[in-house]
């Protein structure tokens, strides 16, 4: 929660290129909160196109912090995509709820904490925050279009942003679903599988994070009108055992 009692905002594009913040994700916000105020400074937030090999970011792309990443996380240390260089994987999605499983809709208006330009408040949780989910883990596969990173892309820095599950994930999409079922074809096939949490942790789950703060363990086996519940922030739902 910033100083203006609103949570940052997962990921920011913009109509018109003076728009400050294009292309920063959740975890560029919280930097400073995390000790890493020297990483945070050297963003180049009010500019576009700024997040390319060379451009003012990459060395905060490329830069790794553990707090980002899971030690069971199998993906490399650094990756070339999406043209940054050395770019470092990251192995949480903030939530975005549960209406969507496309990638490349519409994620300026749903029901989760975390959407495009959001600013969601602590009263707009009407849930409760120990019922809404924050972040959880997510899966890295390059070869099956599932990529996640931190601080910035290349990919929403503009109006027409198209890959905002760099940095969001779906609670409509199964726990672990790749793991399960498989690559299903091409990257825009895969959308469920790159907007679903999940990870390599020996149990059939992933851990989340919970409004208040606190971490759960979500099973693969979770209802999934329980799924869809935890995942929005306003539904009215009652929330029964989770586990």
């Amino acid at each position: 929660m910033g100083a203006k009692g609103q949570m940052p905002a997962p990921a920011y594009n913009a109509s018109n290129p003076d728009h400050a913040a294009q292309g920063a994700g959740w975890s560029a916000y919280i930097l400073p909160y995390l000790e890493q105020d020297n990483v945070y400074v050297t963003l180049g937030l009010d500019e576009s196109k700024n997040w390319g090999s060379y451009a003012p970011n990459q060395m905060a792309c490329s830069t790794y912090m553990p707090i980002f990443r899971c030690p069971s996380d199998i993906a490399p240390r650094k990756f070339d995509a999406n043209g940054i260089q050395d770019r470092v994987p990251c192995s949480f999605l903030g939530v975005a709820g549960n209406p969507t499983e496309d990638d490349g809709g519409d994620f300026d208006h749903l029901d989760g904490i975390f959407y495009n330009r959001s600013e969601v408040t602590i009263e707009e949780i009407a849930d409760g925050q120990s019922n809404t989910l924050l972040v959880a883990e997510s899966l890295w596969v390059w070869e099956a279009c599932m990529d996640h990173w931190y601080i910035g892309s290349t990919n929403i820095d503009s109006f027409s942003g198209f890959d905002f599950s760099e940095f969001m994930g779906s609670t409509a999409s199964p726990i672990n679903h790749w793991k399960r079922v498989g690559d299903l074809g091409d990257c825009s096939a895969n959308t469920i599988n790159e907007l679903a949490f999940g990870s390599w942790h020996l149990g059939s789950g992933c851990n989340a994070v919970f409004a208040d703060g606190h971490v759960d363990f979500l099973s693969d086996s979770i209802d999934p009108i329980v799924r869809a519940a935890i995942g929005s922030r306003a539904g009215g739902e009652i929330i029964p055992d989770i586990k």
